[in-house]
């Protein structure tokens, strides 16, 4: 079989994804391009980039021990007369036939990603088209248990965690609202404070209203498209990062990749762009108050706004990495955290942190 770096970038993802490293693989996701790849997600189990290096380390264990890999996979001899970097797996493997001569290797099937990490054999496994039509209604529940171990019999600490939630609750068909409507994936979403809107953002460079009812149905959501604005970077997408409501949920933010947050109406109108951030916002919090709005940004800054100007009150630039979380402790102060594992309380007017906390030993979120 054979990997292309596509697939190898996708594994990565899913990886960051399932160890809750969510700022990280967004951006590895971005500049690695995962989403135009023509990979279907859906068919990879979780934990797959530890499957496939699991394998790997078993296949080269045997070839090194010249112990047998399967009992129709002889190892040759020779093998160990090889350095570990130079010996051709070719040499170490040949896949007989029954009868005991080599099989041509024109008729071994190719494996592909989604082969190499799903633990049924190829001769039981549905076909592929009948695996597509069924991946978008399969769920992490409708997986056998067996199929969500690795090879050692025992449940990855992820997939232990993933498994135990979806035993805990389980929620009958009618009880599930579905909403779609978004081109590309779902970064983030906040309940409105009213308790009946729900605001979603997302790499397509828009945000979703959706209006629920009591019985869970729903209209066309309302769509916030984030259009290119005068004096914000282009160098960037506008996939939508984060999203906030303000305390009586009059008024919505939405942080973006372009560095833009704005600010709409419950009903979906444009209100104001609140342009300085010069990279990518990860972050953002309205104060109880409601007058003013915290942004945090890759820039490292984080920088305070006058809500009823649109006007920047104080820029915050005490870190030495990008911001990747603010929140309020009152009205005048809050927190700000970063990749450079400090945490900052702030003040406005204060020039310095009021106070910082050091002690973790990887990124704050």
């Amino acid at each position: 079989m054979s990997i292309t770096s596509d697939e190898v970038n996708f594994l990565i993802y899913r990886y960051l994804l399932e160890s809750g490293f969510q700022h990280t693989a967004f951006t590895f996701g971005l500049e690695s391009h995962v989403h135009q790849t023509s990979i279907n997600g859906t068919l990879v189990p979780p934990g797959a980039l530890i499957t496939v290096m699991q394998k790997g380390l078993q296949v080269w264990s045997c070839i090194m021990s010249e112990g047998p890999l399967f009992a129709s996979w002889p190892l040759y001899p020779q093998v160990s007369e090889y350095p570990l970097s130079l010996m051709p797996l070719s040499l170490a493997i040949r896949k007989q036939n029954t009868d005991g001569s080599l099989l041509d290797e024109k008729d071994i099937p190719h494996l592909s990603l989604v082969d190499a990490v799903m633990h049924a054999p190829l001769s039981t496994r549905p076909s592929k088209t009948k695996m597509e039509s069924t991946a978008s209604l399969q769920t992490a529940s409708d997986v056998p248990e067996d199929t969500r171990k690795n090879d050692g019999g025992e449940p990855m600490d992820v997939e232990r965690h993933m498994s135990s939630a979806a035993a805990a609750v389980d929620f009958h068909p009618s009880k599930v609202s579905i909403l779609q409507g978004h081109q590309s994936e779902v970064f983030t979403c906040a309940w409105s404070p009213t308790g009946d809107t729900l605001v979603s953002g997302s790499g397509d460079s828009t945000a979703c209203l959706w209006k629920l009812t009591q019985d869970g149905s729903h209209d066309q959501p309302i769509v916030l498209p984030h259009e290119p604005v005068g004096g914000a970077s282009q160098e960037f997408s506008r996939d939508v990062t984060t999203v906030h409501w303000n305390l009586d949920g009059t008024l919505l933010a939405t942080g973006s990749y372009d560095g833009v947050a704005r600010l709409w109406t419950s009903e979906g109108e444009l209100k104001t762009s609140l342009v300085h951030h010069t990279g990518p916002i990860f972050a953002l919090k309205w104060n109880a108050k409601g007058n003013y709005i915290v942004t945090g940004g890759v820039d490292k800054t984080a920088v305070v706004w006058d809500v009823q100007s649109g006007e920047v009150k104080q820029q915050f630039s005490h870190h030495k990495a990008p911001t990747l979380d603010v929140d309020w402790q009152n009205n005048s102060s809050f927190a700000s955290c970063s990749t450079d594992k400090l945490i900052h309380v702030c003040r406005l007017g204060a020039d310095r942190p009021i106070r910082t906390f050091q002690g973790h030993k990887v990124t704050t979120t």
